[in-house]
């Protein structure tokens, strides 16, 4: 990544965020984008969590077309998210954007995977905590040193409690913030899930995250300061 300039006349953002958001039970195999990345060559520390967790979940993946996770997750997050957006500025190195997913542990946007059924339950994160998933984070944060990383997540998932449990000291001398962020009074999980792909939306294009999306509320906190 590199240090982020002005988003073609879009927004300003002068420094280089990682952002963190959840998968969806919708999917499709069609290919949006011609460029992927090899996640798992940038984790070299932690690959074995992903692949030991990848290779006990395989038996859900049914899909035989692999297609990069950005293309491939097709919910009301990533139909509200500007996907065009998203992979010019990870291409531009403006921005870097990674997935929690229940099945592939954690996914780079531009990582192609395959269609699979299974939710972020309660026992699947289980599982995925106790096999050191936020480890894989932490040594992503540690090897790309994004200046930010920003969490989006719906209050009462799953994926929260994986982003929750890294250990901030490893990353507070390469971080400055490390945010989450979760939608309130949206009035249903469709409207959520919309407005935590609008939020990265103007993330992206502003620079900041607002706090407010239509009638949703968005509550940010830097855990770095709790």
């Amino acid at each position: 990544m590199l240090c982020v300039n002005t988003l073609s006349g879009l927004g300003v953002l002068h420094r280089k965020i990682l952002i963190v958001t959840q998968c969806s039970a919708r999917k499709t195999s069609q290919e949006l984008f011609k460029t992927s990345i090899d996640f798992l060559s940038k984790i070299p520390e932690t690959k074995e969590v992903l692949l030991r967790g990848r290779r006990k979940f395989e038996k859900h993946v049914y899909g035989e077309k692999p297609v990069t996770a950005l293309s491939l997750y097709n919910g009301y997050l990533y139909r509200a998210l500007n996907k065009h957006l998203v992979y010019r500025e990870i291409l531009a190195g403006k921005i870097d954007f990674i997935i929690i997913s229940a099945a592939y542990g954690i996914v780079h946007a531009l990582e192609k995977i395959k269609e699979y059924e299974l939710r972020m339950d309660r026992k699947t994160a289980k599982y995925w905590l106790n096999t050191g998933l936020p480890k894989v984070l932490e040594e992503y944060i540690e090897k790309t040193k994004p200046k930010e990383v920003h969490g989006f997540f719906t209050k009462t998932g799953n994926y929260t409690k994986i982003y929750t449990n890294i250990n901030l000291t490893k990353i507070r001398n390469i971080v400055e913030k490390y945010t989450l962020t979760t939608p309130s009074q949206c009035k249903g999980t469709a409207k959520t899930l919309t407005t935590i792909g609008k939020t990265i939306n103007k993330l992206i294009t502003q620079g900041k995250i607002p706090t407010k999306i239509n009638n949703c509320t968005n509550k940010t906190t830097n855990l770095l300061q709790t």
